[in-house]
């Protein structure tokens, strides 16, 4: 099998004409590569522009929305292409230079752009000296990983700073995923992060060997969750559910008549389904508290 993957920067397409569909592979790749510095090129001069109509707009509050309706896209969107376009022109030099150059487009050009974003514009204008002799041929994460060291030579104090300010937000957090699946992601700091994950990997590599019926993928998962769901004791137990009821302390006493009805109940009596009495639920009952104006004195039976 033969793959052809050599980089040529200066790659000209030399059939344009011709159709892809009678180009040999080397052929496709070469005008693959041709069209996207082309593009590369292109987005450089449309960022150029977008900077100047941002400079040149009498209310700066309406820009996102001239260009969002303009090109179809979000209020959000604009507004991310208006800061890495002014910061491609102001802040970042050296970066639109490798676009105009063909060498990278708008998304590798935001890697660079991000890190950079909480410097001052000198700083700034520093990475993007360093990063020039970076460019060349790193994919976005690298990019963002190379400029992200850059950062932290320039600006090692003000780097220390962020670092502790992002420790001191870390958490974790349940996205749903649909069909029966979530995602749970946690913030931590990295050596925290990579100790667990080396854990979970070697566990999981040590369960692949031994039986071959899951993938490692699944391995992981798997580990990741029983970890989690340790007692103190270090056993695993099942997932446990617990239900929350809040109700008057009327309600409780069977004083009133017409309790709140709760999804999948019908009423307060409905609380001894078997399905509430299982053991991996647990069942917590909150009554609210009676103020003293409230309580009624009921004639005893023998009045």
């Amino acid at each position: 099998m033969s793959v052809y993957c050599v980089y040529e920067p200066d790659l000209v397409d030399p059939f344009p004409e011709t159709p892809a569909r009678v180009l040999a592979r080397r052929g496709l790749l070469r005008r693959i590569q041709s069209t996207q510095a082309e593009i590369n090129r292109l987005q450089a001069m449309q960022y150029e522009a977008v900077a100047e109509f941002a400079g040149k707009a009498e209310d700066r509050s309406a820009v996102a929305r001239e260009l969002a309706l303009a090109l179809a896209v979000s209020p959000r969107a604009a507004e991310n292409q208006i800061g890495l376009a002014e910061a491609l022109v102001t802040r970042l030099p050296e970066t639109l230079k490798a676009m105009r150059r063909g060498e990278i487009d708008a998304y590798k050009a935001s890697k660079i752009h991000e890190p950079a974003a909480a410097l001052t514009d000198e700083q700034a204008r520093e990475v993007d000296a360093i990063m020039a002799g970076r460019i060349d041929r790193k994919d976005p994460s690298g990019l963002r990983r190379s400029t992200a060291l850059a950062v932290a030579r320039v600006d090692p104090d003000g780097y220390a700073r962020r670092c502790a300010r992002r420790r001191a937000r870390r958490g974790i957090e349940l996205v749903p995923q649909g069909e029966g699946m979530v995602r749970l992601c946690a913030d931590i700091p990295v050596e925290v992060g990579a100790a667990a994950y080396a854990r979970i990997d070697a566990e999981a590599h040590r369960r692949r060997r031994v039986d071959m019926s899951k993938t490692v993928e699944q391995y992981k998962a798997d580990v990741f969750a029983e970890l989690l769901l340790k007692d103190t004791s270090g056993l695993t137990v099942g997932p446990k559910a617990e239900v929350f009821i809040y109700m008057d302390v009327y309600t409780w006493l069977n004083l009133n008549t017409q309790p709140a009805e709760m999804a999948g109940v019908s009423s307060r009596t409905g609380l001894h389904r078997p399905a509430l009495r299982e053991p991996c639920v647990t069942l917590s009952r909150h009554t609210a508290p009676i103020a003293r104006s409230d309580v009624v004195l009921l004639p005893s039976a023998s009045a």
